[in-house]
């Protein structure tokens, strides 16, 4: 059964790293400000600003900067700076035992899927799906107060989100919200850290990808069974597909509902969530259900 970290208090600390690409200490500026104005505490880990190629630190580096703040019982939640690519080259070593024992928010999205992926799978954890420090200057209103709602537990538990979208095969349905960014999931899909389970809602994203590159990614997840196996399939942004010269044929949404035809499991499009600046904070683990005029979370 999934658990949910502690709440965050006044004063808490929370720990940033880069598990994926590096930042600069002027694209964190905004995220510490917004921190310490809400009362928490912040600290930053040794590599994070570090660049090694593209990524914050080597990978020993990158998965250290995480183990520490997982070990250390004063940070109650850790806060990944960025996404781009890395946070899979480090999942094996990661300290998921001590995370199971002394749990804590895991923060993030896109590259950052990996993370709260395993963080389901090998400590059984609830994460949160949400903008970070690197993107939070790009997201609207909605998306901050979404995330901040959740950050000081002002709304843990209720929250709403109205898909601007159409919903297909709509019944209502309910079940644990899982997943994130798809291309994440495609790559996880013949790991232990595939985090889809029998009657999950499935969320998907992305970002910059070829309509066949997410054809590719579609099928290969119908031929494993997985649409067979959700509740329901929940879509979010698809944003800035590209196509080639000669068009591919089909675009995201056409795609999405080919590949999950046979299973007739709803799916409901424009869940405001991903590369967008209406990035709202989703919980992944938690139970979510549609009744078929909203879809909550708690």
């Amino acid at each position: 059964m999934t658990q949910l970290p502690p709440l965050l208090q006044t004063g808490d600390l929370v720990g940033i790293c880069a598990p994926a690409r590096y930042v600069t200490s002027e694209e964190l500026e905004p995220a510490l400000h917004m921190l310490e104005g809400r009362g928490y505490r912040c600290r930053l880990s040794p590599h994070c600003t570090t660049p090694v190629h593209q990524w914050g630190g080597n990978d020993i580096q990158r998965a250290q900067d995480v183990n520490h703040f997982i070990d250390d019982p004063e940070v109650k939640a850790i806060w990944f700076a960025r996404g781009g690519y890395g946070s899979m080259r480090i999942l094996d070593a990661i300290h998921w035992a001590q995370l199971r024992v002394n749990p804590k928010w895991l923060m993030g999205f896109s590259d950052i899927t990996a993370l709260l992926a395993a963080a389901d799978t090998e400590a059984q954890l609830a994460g949160l799906h949400a903008p970070m420090p690197y993107s939070l200057r790009l997201a609207d209103r909605q998306a901050q107060d979404s995330f901040h709602a959740m950050m000081d537990a002002a709304e843990q538990g209720s929250l709403k989100l109205f898909p601007e979208g159409e919903i297909h095969r709509g019944k209502p349905f309910s079940g644990r919200l899982v997943g994130g960014n798809l291309s994440m999931l495609y790559a996880l899909s013949q790991t232990p850290f595939f985090p889809v389970q029998d009657g999950d809602v499935l969320f998907i994203e992305d970002l910059d990808e070829y309509y066949y590159h997410l054809d590719r990614m579609m099928l290969s997840l119908q031929l494993g069974g997985v649409f067979n196996r959700i509740s329901a399939l929940l879509v979010g942004g698809m944003t800035d597909m590209k196509d080639h010269a000669i068009p591919f044929g089909f675009q995201a949404e056409e795609i999405i509902l080919h590949h999950t035809r046979h299973s007739k499991i709803p799916v409901l499009f424009g869940i405001p969530a991903g590369h967008l600046p209406v990035n709202r904070a989703l919980i992944t683990g938690m139970e979510c259900r549609w009744d078929g005029y909203a879809l909550l979370q708690g």
